[in-house]
């Protein structure tokens, strides 16, 4: 790129009267929750809210701590819609989600696999969400199984329910460590997961569902 290049870029994107902002990420929820902790004031669940600039707050309302398999999902104006331990789904009520069930066995404060769950806004359909999520097998040693979940948020009155859940990868991947990446075409999402002792990975391409 040259320079007069880059001038047109810079003076195209000032020119420019909206930038349409996805804030799907805008709520994170980490740390303990207040139930196991409720006697202490300085414990409970961590909610950052990146919308009017970022608030951090204690809830100890929340019955479910964050470890590392988390996930927290808003929709495109940032209203907080669901989220994920690794051991099961909450809706926005901080409720197990309809159909949701339970993932994974419960470990203190969440299920312990790194990067173990992913939610993704599914490319085809706004009210739609796609759900990632992986079962260790020996320790935290790998993954022997990786699922893949449709979620419906027009679905038991706006708080969203699982309407899909099937096996998607049965293979030993290394532990957790889900990837996505934005497909070329500025809708489709790749997903990568790595192989266990293999310098392979498993590649996917999500669509209306995921092809591997």
């Amino acid at each position: 790129m040259n320079y007069l290049q880059f001038v047109y870029l810079v003076v195209l994107l000032a020119l420019s009267e909206k930038i349409v902002c996805q804030k799907h990420d805008y709520i994170w929820l980490l740390g303990y929750d207040g139930i196991i902790s409720m006697n202490v004031d300085t414990f409970g669940t961590t909610v950052l809210d990146f919308n009017n600039n970022l608030t951090i707050a204690k809830n100890k309302d929340i019955p479910y701590g964050m470890n590392s398999a988390n996930v927290t999902m808003s929709d495109a104006n940032g209203n907080y819609l669901f989220s994920s331990n690794g051991v099961t789904i909450y809706d926005a009520s901080h409720k197990i989600m309809k159909n949701a069930g339970i993932l994974n066995t419960n470990d203190v404060g969440g299920y312990i696999l790194p990067q173990g769950v992913l939610a993704l806004p599914h490319p085809r359909d706004s009210n739609l969400y796609a759900f990632f999520h992986g079962r260790k097998g020996g320790g935290i040693v790998w993954v022997t199984k990786t699922w893949y979940s449709e979620i419906d948020m027009r679905e038991n009155e706006g708080l969203g329910a699982v309407t899909l859940m099937q096996p998607l990868v049965q293979d030993t991947l290394r532990p957790g460590r889900f990837t996505a990446v934005k497909h070329g075409n500025g809708r489709d999402w790749w997903i990568i997961v790595e192989q266990n002792c293999q310098k392979k990975m498993d590649v996917g391409i999500i669509f209306f569902t995921p092809i591997f």
